[in-house]
């Protein structure tokens, strides 16, 4: 566009910065911020630091080169009482996680995985350890809050056999510490008729994609868990249980670089498919500066597996008797896999802590 032309504005004023024969404030725009002059004739009109205001003026460049809105018209819309509290960070992370999602959604539709929302409040604890957040109605029936949407994921993918994913929050009664958070998003999905080498394609795509500008992975490798303990010169299987989880927390877990984990013993795995081996399952987990960041598997699809497999998940849980009845539907093979979206966001920004990624998170 030409130099002088007339325009308007609205925003928040950030700084204020007064001169002998003028003044410039820096307003926070919806597209981003704005340099403002205020010649002398109309200082007597300028804002505070916080105002809401409406701008009219010239749009043209300073002397040193910056785009300035020359201002003629001021209307102060709302005079803040507490510019203070503004956080101003969270412009950046809000479209910072707004394209992270249509990242993650491009991806899906290039991949032919439909959309969908399943229930947040089950008449079911669940199986494993986790402690859900429970309610209870009128009549005194218990609710708890879903940690996970895989079981509504199975049921539409048995009902239907399309494949679908869900990316939307998940409750965990776990907030004890900076780590964790009582509520974050998470990607899950469940893919019919495909196996594991689809399912870390698919995730390699997703991580690749929501990094965008933060780096360019490359093809991330995969790695068999067997062959992660013999490159640190450990004999996997000559090791009792105790040493391979100690060693996997703490020596394999912070290699450094991005990598696929897979074939854990199959003991590991209760829901998860064998190997040809017998001995591990096909599951993988991408690994990234020490921190789970998704979980693949082939599910388990027979209906006595399946039980089998809730019934060795977890000690504190109930069986969901609904969703093991629909299972007997039949459900027919498939890859599924969970990725912890805010807690890949937090390692981009070198945080271990999920509410710096979580707006306004308490």
């Amino acid at each position: 566009m030409p130099d002088n032309y007339k325009t308007s504005c609205n925003g928040r004023v950030k700084n204020v910065r007064k001169h002998k024969n003028c003044s410039f404030v820096d307003i926070d725009t919806c597209n981003g911020m704005l340099q403002l002059c205020f010649s002398a004739d109309i200082m007597n009109k300028l804002p505070l630091c916080g105002d809401i205001i409406s701008a009219t003026g010239s749009m043209s460049k300073t002397k040193t080169g910056q785009d300035t809105l020359f201002v003629t018209e001021i209307n102060i819309l709302n005079a803040s009482k507490n510019p203070d509290i503004v956080d101003y960070k969270m412009k950046d992370l809000i479209l910072a996680r707004a394209k992270a999602e249509e990242s993650v959604r491009k991806v899906m539709r290039a991949n032919n995985v439909i959309p969908v929302s399943t229930i947040v409040l089950n008449d079911c604890r669940g199986t494993s350890n986790i402690e859900p957040f429970e309610t209870v109605d009128i009549k005194g029936r218990h609710f708890y809050m879903k940690f996970t949407h895989e079981l509504g994921l199975k049921r539409i993918m048995t009902d239907t056999q399309l494949p679908v994913y869900e990316l939307g929050k998940v409750f965990r009664n776990m907030g004890k510490g900076q780590r964790y958070y009582r509520e974050y998003t998470v990607l899950e999905a469940q893919i019919p008729y495909k196996g594991l080498s689809d399912g870390i394609r698919l995730v390699q795509n997703i991580a690749s994609a929501v990094a965008g500008e933060e780096g360019d992975f490359g093809a991330i490798p995969v790695y068999t868990m067997e062959q992660m303990f013999a490159n640190i010169d450990m004999d996997f299987w000559s090791l009792d249980e105790n040493t391979k989880k100690t060693v996997y927390k703490t020596k394999i877990k912070k290699l450094p670089g991005l990598f696929f984990l897979s074939n854990p013993p199959i003991n590991w795995s209760p829901l998860t498919l064998k190997s040809d081996d017998n001995k591990t399952a096909l599951e993988a987990e991408l690994i990234y500066k020490g921190r789970g960041i998704a979980h693949i598997c082939e599910e388990r699809y027979n209906w006595e597996d399946i039980k089998d497999g809730l019934l060795n998940n977890g000690n504190k849980g109930e069986l969901d008797r609904e969703f093991l009845k629909h299972m007997s539907a039949g459900m027919p093979p498939s890859v599924g896999f969970a990725f912890g979206l805010d807690r890949f966001l937090a390692t981009l920004r070198n945080t271990n802590i999920l509410k710096e990624v979580i707006p306004y998170a308490r």
